[in-house]
């Protein structure tokens, strides 16, 4: 029993000094919840606008903002024109026509607010998907190339190709005029194509890894005969070593500067028998001897749209 009172005693003592402290408080109010704030969706993409009949066709949106606070897509059909069914996003039509769905996300704009969007598609045999795009170089050379696709199928329906600099390394690469890669230095660019609705069931998109080298310009072209005679070779090819081996362009087209009173050609279809390039060279009147002056030309060799050109004089004899 003394214990107890002791206790009481205790309390008793704490509860008038609390009193005499402060004879006017009062215990704080707990602060109200924060209202959630609610992110409102303002765009779904990424649904294809064709199939073909009797595929299934899986309907997998990418809604805008990312970080749009409800993002969970119901659909529903609202009109068909194609036998299609839909089992949840599984969406297969027996038929040729258009199937109008409704993309469905509760409270997408804001509490009791939902946000709809209607999307056409297509259903035809012409819905031919891409499978593959090859015609990119592995290397080319630090300047300007045309990007030159080719499609598998040829017969792809969408094939309209956009490309982008994925990672540009040390290359400096940049896209211009739609499909010419410019680069300002060697290393190696990652680029990204990107073909619109390029896949049933969405977008197609193909990384390409190019090296860009740096460009070896022509110095000299050398061996080129100097003297020839016509009775024993009545036509000759004209061959050049190009230097340095390594130049990026070493095609070597031949004219004829200055015949002289010798009357020389260049022919690339001698007699009618031979197939060659631009490199054949014969007279037409073996009385008229003398000196001739030709051209070698390297398209680009100085350097990207600067050719290199070197003259050759051939003394003709008989």
């Amino acid at each position: 029993m003394k214990k107890t009172v002791k206790v009481f005693s205790v309390i008793a003592v704490i509860v008038v000094l609390f009193t005499a402290c402060d004879e006017n408080f009062i215990f704080p109010e707990r602060p109200l919840a924060e209202e959630s704030i609610i992110i409102p969706v303002e765009h779904i993409t990424g649904i294809p606008i064709g199939s073909r009949p009797g595929l299934v066709l899986t309907l997998s949106g990418t809604v805008t903002p990312k970080n749009a606070t409800n993002k969970r897509i119901e659909w529903s059909i609202t009109g068909n024109g194609a036998g299609a069914t839909l089992v949840k996003n599984k969406l297969t039509a027996e038929n040729s026509g258009t199937v109008t769905l409704t993309a469905l996300i509760k409270n997408g704009l804001g509490e009791g607010e939902d946000y709809t969007q209607n999307f056409n598609i297509i259903i035809s045999t012409e819905m031919i998907p891409v499978r593959n795009i090859e015609g990119i170089p592995s290397t080319v050379v630090v300047g300007g190339y045309e990007l030159n696709a080719v499609f598998t199928p040829s017969n792809a329906l969408y094939k309209t190709i956009l490309y982008s600099v994925k990672d540009a390394g040390t290359t400096g690469a940049t896209i211009t005029n739609d499909s010419t890669l410019t680069t300002t230095s060697s290393g190696t660019v990652v680029l990204t194509a990107f073909i619109a609705n390029g896949k049933l069931n969405g977008d197609y998109t193909q990384d390409f890894e190019i090296d860009v080298v740096p460009f070896v310009a022509v110095t000299e072209i050398t061996e080129v005969l100097d003297e020839w005679n016509l009775r024993y070779y009545p036509q000759i090819g004209l061959n050049g070593i190009v230097s340095p081996f390594n130049a990026t362009n070493k095609t070597i087209v031949w004219t004829v500067k200055d015949a002289g009173i010798v009357g020389a050609t260049i022919s690339s279809n001698i007699y009618g028998t031979y197939s060659l390039t631009n490199n054949y060279f014969y007279f037409d009147d073996e009385n008229n001897l003398g000196t001739v002056t030709i051209t070698a030309t390297i398209v680009n060799g100085v350097s990207v749209g600067e050719d290199y050109t070197q003259d050759f004089e051939i003394v003709v004899g008989y």
